[in-house]
């Protein structure tokens, strides 16, 4: 019995030995095809510049050696083929942005329009003509917390710094609302739509029971920069 488990034990050590050397072959073999792939790789880039040098070179030449009107032929057609490859590149780079857009909008319209919705809700809080309530300081918070995190995945670079600034409140702002306003227009561009013809602060001043009053709406304001901050 005893001479059967000396002999189980030697053999389970036997094939733990062969597994881990099967490993280590298993995995040199895989660095190996790795390493094969990159020269590989490189050769075939290195053939491409080769090709594309010595064509370029005979090309060249036959310029210089042929007769000026077919030199010039030839060279236009070459200017005219160039400028509509690169064309088709440039519609084709657009149409796949334009795609990209159209994709992410839906997301983005409802994000936007979810804070316009608490924006609107805090400012009519201070009309006392409109019965709602504004939210706490503590919502608030729990909101900017939030709306940061869909800002960062799917807010361009405009929004997220126009909401930056309307965090921080600049100084530079001679109002509050104005951070307000600008956020308001970075929103606009971000779905796609066109600010040409609104009037500076037009947009904020929706929001205003008197548009021409901004300091009715700057408690309101105030208590939203705090909460996002």
């Amino acid at each position: 019995t005893q001479s059967i488990n000396a002999d189980i034990r030697v053999d389970t050590v036997e094939r733990e030995k062969n597994h881990k050397e099967g490993l280590v072959l298993e995995g040199l073999v895989l660095v190996g095809k790795e390493n094969v792939g990159t020269i590989l790789a490189f050769i075939v880039i290195g053939l491409a510049v080769y090709l594309c040098w010595v064509v370029l070179t005979r090309f060249i030449g036959f310029l210089e050696n042929a007769n000026p009107s077919v030199a010039s032929a030839v060279i236009g057609t070459m200017a005219t083929l160039l400028v509509a490859f690169w064309s088709n590149l440039y519609v084709q780079r657009q149409v796949k942005l334009r795609e990209i857009e159209d994709a992410h909008r839906p997301r983005k319209t409802e994000i936007y329009e979810k804070f316009l919705n608490v924006l609107s809700r805090q400012l009519a809080a201070s009309n006392p003509l409109v019965e709602t309530t504004a939210l706490s300081e503590d919502e608030l918070l729990i909101y900017f917390l939030e709306l940061q995190t869909q800002l960062l995945l799917w807010g361009s670079p405009e929004v997220i710094k126009a909401f930056q600034s309307f965090k921080t409140g600049s100084s530079s702002e001679k109002h509050p609302l104005i951070g307000v306003d600008k956020l308001l227009r970075a929103i606009r561009n971000d779905i796609g739509l066109s600010n040409r013809g609104l009037d500076s602060h037009e947009l904020v001043k929706m929001y205003l029971k008197d548009p021409q009053e901004m300091d009715d709406a700057l408690p309101s304001n105030m208590v939203l920069q705090r909460a996002s901050r």
